[in-house]
């Protein structure tokens, strides 16, 4: 089951979940198929030149790896041929988020914790 508190992130395809997580073993991953950090990989994703069929289904697939050890990269591309090829760029961001909070967000975040110690006492 998808843990979105985990940087988790589902979907449904072939009737069954699959979960899309940027693990750092997923990262690493990564950055091992691109030859590039993880950022530089996100980065590019955004880029206003778009992103190659090749590369968007290799960051799918790096994604899929932690949750769906036996996956292939052509299993990743059969998922997006499935889902939509609209569908996986929107997957993949959420997932990226998930992985990377911002900086206000984990502030908010300890803030919360601080405030329901300060309550407990």
């Amino acid at each position: 089951m998808a843990n979105r508190q985990k940087g988790d992130v589902s979907f449904r395809a072939y009737d069954r979940e699959w979960v899309l997580r940027y693990s750092t073993n997923a990262l690493c991953e990564m950055e091992d198929l691109f030859g590039k950090s993880a950022i530089e990989v996100a980065q590019s994703l955004d880029s206003e030149t778009g992103v190659s069929l090749k590369d968007l289904r290799a960051v799918f697939y790096c994604g899929l790896t932690d949750r769906h050890e036996d996956i292939t990269e052509k299993d990743a591309g059969r998922l997006i041929d499935v889902i939509g090829i609209d569908a996986v760029g929107p997957l993949i961001a959420e997932a990226f988020l998930a992985a990377f909070p911002s900086a206000e967000e984990e502030q908010q975040e300890g803030k919360s914790r601080a405030a329901a110690g300060r309550k407990r006492k």
